[in-house]
């Protein structure tokens, strides 16, 4: 069915039809042998490497499509690199290949061995894994050799094969070594679509257990609550602790913006892991404010959006801008939409509640209160996530 669908050898309806059917199968064949769906920590999938190898902003969806074969369009996927200057396939530091490692549980689906230069097949010598628990397909490509057989069952931190340079592209001199990670969420209608692996790499990194279904939805309900505490706490949008006050508790405020504090009650210290992230990848930061401000001032509160879009591009889901009647159902509570506002940048939390036209309402901090209120089509929507931890 892979061969396939990558040859288009398989009309697409029928390959979705047939996909659909798949799905329960496969969940039942991973349990069927040994297989437990459960939550689970992901290991990152170079074994040696960690998230600031990865190449996350090369991550470009527009116009993939998973049916288009070997002939889809861009790269919605995350490229790691291993230290390989010489491009012999060896990590320059142990002189050792690089095992490529299981991410997830799961099945294998699918697998390519046996690539020689002058193949135009674009990953080479690649592994597909099902993950029952995310409903979802990771596409390891590039390998010098795969590790792995199709129907075997895998855990995290399994073999699966070998970095290498085998593909269209990655075979040419000017391509560094590395890893190609794709994640496609497998829908129940049998259509795989293209959704950002660098969550799983952020979550291996910091050893977090990766959120089903109903932990997300638990997450966004807990940031929706937070942004509607705000709302009732009355919070005002400081930039900077009032004086003489020593932290904005004491001046009976309890945050700068919805945003932050809506995301502190789920749980997650936005500003923690964007400067986590800073360290890391400080030149994909190109503005750097909010590091520039940590130098001079370590207890700031205030957000600054482009440092947060570049957060949330890299490791949120992002999803439709749209707000047409057909696109509403897109947006749910505990979502962020950020505005363009006046040439700068707003932010804040979609609302459970809902105007007449069904446009959902949203809780956001504006000069000196939070507020919830029908707002979103105010200013020009330029970005809308959706964040899972």
């Amino acid at each position: 069915m892979e061969l396939a669908v990558r040859d288009c050898r398989i009309p697409k309806e029928k390959a979705q039809a047939k996909l659909s059917y798949l799905r329960p199968l496969l969940d039942q064949y991973f349990t069927d042998n040994g297989g437990t769906i459960t939550a689970y920590t992901p290991v990152f999938p170079l074994e040696g490497y960690a998230i600031y190898d990865a190449d996350i902003k090369g991550y470009i969806v527009k116009g993939y499509d998973f049916f288009d074969g070997n002939q889809h369009k861009d790269h919605p996927a995350v490229d790691i690199f291993i230290r390989d200057k010489n491009q012999d396939c060896l990590d320059d530091r142990t002189g050792k290949p690089v095992n490529i490692l299981s991410l997830s549980p799961g099945v294998v689906t699918g697998i390519n061995t046996g690539w020689t230069p002058g193949s135009q097949l674009r990953g080479g010598n690649y592994v597909f894994v099902y993950d029952p628990f995310t409903k979802g397909i990771f596409y390891y490509a590039h390998m010098s050799r795969t590790a792995v057989d199709v129907g075997q069952v895998v855990k995290p931190g399994d073999l699966l094969g070998i970095v290498g340079r085998t593909g269209l592209n990655a075979y040419k001199k000017r391509s560094p070594t590395h890893m190609h990670l794709m994640y496609l969420k497998y829908h129940e209608n049998g259509y795989p679509m293209p959704e950002k692996s660098a969550k799983f790499l952020y979550a291996a990194y910091r050893h977090r257990v990766i959120p089903g279904p109903e932990s997300l939805a638990q997450i966004a309900a807990l940031i929706f609550t937070g942004a509607k505490n705000e709302v009732r706490a009355g919070t005002a949008f400081l930039t900077s602790y009032p004086e003489p006050a020593a932290t904005a508790k004491d001046a009976g405020f309890y945050g700068t913006n919805a945003v932050f504090e809506a995301f502190l009650y789920a749980g997650i210290d936005l500003k923690a892991f964007i400067m986590e992230d800073m360290r890391r990848n400080l030149t994909v930061y190109p503005g750097r404010i909010m590091w520039d401000k940590m130098k001079t001032e370590p207890d700031f509160i205030e957000g600054q959006y482009n440092d947060i879009m570049i957060f949330f591009d890299r490791f949120a889901d992002e999803l439709t801008v749209k707000t047409d009647f057909f696109s509403l159902h897109e947006w749910a509570p505990g979502d962020v939409v950020i505005w363009n506002y006046k040439g700068t940048y707003h932010a804040g939390i979609i609302s459970d509640r809902k105007n007449n036209s069904g446009t959902p309402y949203v809780i956001h901090s504006y000069q000196d209160y939070t507020a919830e209120e029908d707002v979103l089509n105010t200013w020009k929507i330029i970005r809308h996530y959706r964040y899972g931890g």
